[in-house]
């Protein structure tokens, strides 16, 4: 069998899933950041597997806080398949299934735009110049969003749109540094949501596209060496934590403070990264 990838030390694990975690869920781009961290410990070959079966770990993390929403969700798509099979068409005339059926369009459309752009986002994904400049693009939508986000609304009161468009926005993030919890707030909130259901749709929205990509990505893995999958696993452990932790910090963080902060961090960081490339 042949490596994926260059091997990962206990310690290089611990460090990854600790960027994972936070940067997965803070709007800051969790890809861009593990691009750099990679970069900085010396790998030299960008580790697919990590990446993958570190989202595993964020991906559990948003379920375990969002279990209510998850349960949810698929309760909602079950009942929403048996209206359907029973001719019942008009499911978005209730509030709850239309919240679900807006999570779905923002799914399918993220997922169809990853495989149009497939090979291109691929080629991107071990370039520092690009995460560079994925983070000024987070910078500018949560710039736009804190000025612009002064809604009062509901993912439900809004029309079809909304998912197509944070679908849009979600597919935006498959590119290095390009966050897609900011990028889906900043749209909601450009849409007018209030900051906590902005929050909420975003990590909900989450739960069916990771989970589809991380097993989609997995299907590269078969047949490679994982010698290292007890450090591997560490990291995946690492980042299940630390993601909880996040998930809650950004939830609470958005009903009191401003993305600003935010905005001004991927600015600066995307400054800097792109100039490291250039000197």
């Amino acid at each position: 069998m042949n490596p994926v990838s260059d091997p990962i030390s206990y310690g290089d694990a611990i460090i990854l899933g600790i960027i994972q975690g936070l940067t997965e869920f803070f709007p800051v781009s969790s890809d861009g950041h593990l691009v750099l961290g990679q970069h900085f410990l010396g790998f030299g070959k960008h580790n697919l597997m990590f990446d993958v079966l570190l989202h595993f770990g964020t991906l559990g993390a948003i379920i375990l806080v969002f279990r209510q929403e998850t349960g949810q969700l698929y309760s909602q798509t079950k009942a929403m398949f048996t209206g359907v099979l029973k001719g019942r068409w008009k499911m978005w005339e209730q509030p709850e299934q239309r919240a679900v059926l807006w999570i779905w369009i923002t799914t399918f459309v993220t997922g169809l735009l990853g495989l149009i752009f497939e090979d291109q986002v691929e080629e991107t994904f071990s370039s520092v110049q690009a995460a560079g400049i994925g983070f000024l693009i987070t910078s500018t939508f949560l710039f736009l969003a804190s000025y612009l986000g002064k809604g009062d609304k509901t993912p439900q009161n809004l029309t079809v749109w909304f998912p197509i468009l944070i679908g849009v926005a979600q597919a935006a993030a498959l590119l290095p540094g390009v966050s897609r919890s900011g990028m889906t707030i900043a749209t909601a909130l450009i849409f007018g949501c209030r900051r906590f259901e902005s929050g909420k749709y975003s990590f909900t929205a989450a739960i069916p596209i990771i989970a589809m990509a991380v097993l989609y990505q997995a299907r590269k893995l078969i047949g490679h060496d994982i010698a290292d999958l007890p450090a591997i696993l560490l990291g995946v452990a690492v980042s299940f934590l630390v993601g909880i932790a996040a998930i809650k910090g950004l939830m609470a963080m958005l009903t009191k403070f401003s993305l600003v902060p935010f905005a001004v961090y991927a600015f600066l960081l995307g400054v800097l990264t792109i100039g490291m490339t250039m000197g």
